[in-house]
Parts: C-alpha cells; sequence; structure tokens
C-alpha cells in the first residue's frame, strides 16, 4: 500500500484530520518545473488586496477566464470569481484557516481544490493546513506552468511569475529552486 492510500483511508475517517506543512505542501504543489504556476498568481492578487501592488487581480482575473475555458473541472455558471477569493481573503486574514474546510490532493501530494487556501495560508503564514485526499481526484494531474500560460496568450504574466517566485525563494517559502 502506497503512502496516499494510507492517507486516503485515514482522511475518511470521522474525527481524524491530517495536517500538512504550508510551505512543504506549497513547494509539493509548485514543483520545480513550476506546474503550478497559477498558485503565484493567486499570491499576486493577494498582494493586490493587501496592497502591495495594482495588478495582481487584473492578472488572476485574466488567468481565471482561461482557466474556465480550458478546464472541464472548473464551475463554468458566471461567478464572480474575484469578489469570492476577496471574500476568503478577508475570512481568513480575520478569522484565520477554517480547518473544517481541508485542501484536496492528489496521489503526487499535489492541491488539486483548494489552491486558493493554500495561497492564503502561505500568504498569511499559516504553518500547517488540513488536508485530504479525494478519490475524485485521486489520479488526476494539471498543467497551469508557464508554457501554459504561453499557450492560453498570456505570455506577459511571465514576468510577474518570476518576479514573485524571487521573492518566495528569498523569504525561504520556495526552496530547492531550480530557477534562481
Amino acid at each position: 500500500m502506497e503512502n496516499y492510500e494510507k492517507l486516503l483511508e485515514l482522511s475518511h475517517i470521522k474525527g481524524v484530520n491530517i495536517y500538512f506543512d504550508t510551505k512543504w505542501l506549497f513547494n509539493r504543489t509548485l514543483r520545480s518545473d513550476l506546474n503550478s504556476a497559477d498558485l503565484i498568481i493567486r499570491l499576486l492578487a493577494i498582494d493586490n488586496y493587501l496592497g502591495k501592488n495594482e495588478f495582481g487581480f487584473e492578472l488572476y482575473n485574466k488567468m481565471q477566464q482561461k482557466r474556465i475555458v480550458t478546464n472541464r473541472e472548473i464551475p463554468k455558471n458566471n461567478k464572480d470569481y474575484e469578489n469570492e477569493f476577496k471574500k476568503l481573503i478577508q475570512s481568513i486574514e480575520i478569522n484565520g484557516y477554517d480547518t473544517e474546510k481541508p485542501v484536496e490532493l492528489n496521489k503526487r501530494f499535489e492541491v488539486f481544490d483548494g489552491a486558493h487556501r493554500l495561497a492564503c495560508a502561505v500568504a498569511f503564514n499559516i504553518h500547517k493546513i488540513p488536508v485530504k485526499f479525494s478519490q475524485k481526484y485521486i489520479n488526476k494531474t494539471y498543467d497551469y506552468s508557464l508554457e501554459w500560460f504561453r499557450n492560453n496568450g498570456l505570455s506577459n504574466f511571465e514576468t510577474y511569475i518570476m518576479e514573485k517566485y524571487q521573492e518566495l525563494v528569498k523569504k525561504e517559502i520556495i526552496v530547492g529552486d531550480k530557477y534562481v
């Protein structure tokens, strides 16, 4: 039995909560090939919310529009993603992380549902967050790499992504980096 299979079993036992180190999970999901560069765009949006830049939500909204078109997993109900994200940021900023809402992982220990919550946990220096392994996502993969941004007409995002990436390396949030 593989580790994720053991954790999958545990994550469905009532009263059993599994927590992962936020930095480790962020690095695991982002990967050294920047397969989840969308996480960095979310961090830039949080920075925008906190008054640290004036462009984060513009990038976020453009990314979300492309993600909605290219990813069948994302609900297409014309949700106001920006306002929903702002409500989440505000809630976590004021109340802390809601431990009743674990992020869902695939078998590679990558966040498949909960990237907004993971980005907030990183931004607000929350050390551990709850996780669960969902059968729905266990074998799924995704690609929001720099190549995905280029292929979707968002190549101008690369500069912002890499600048934030370097900042995260300096803050020791990203470790074991191949881009430094």
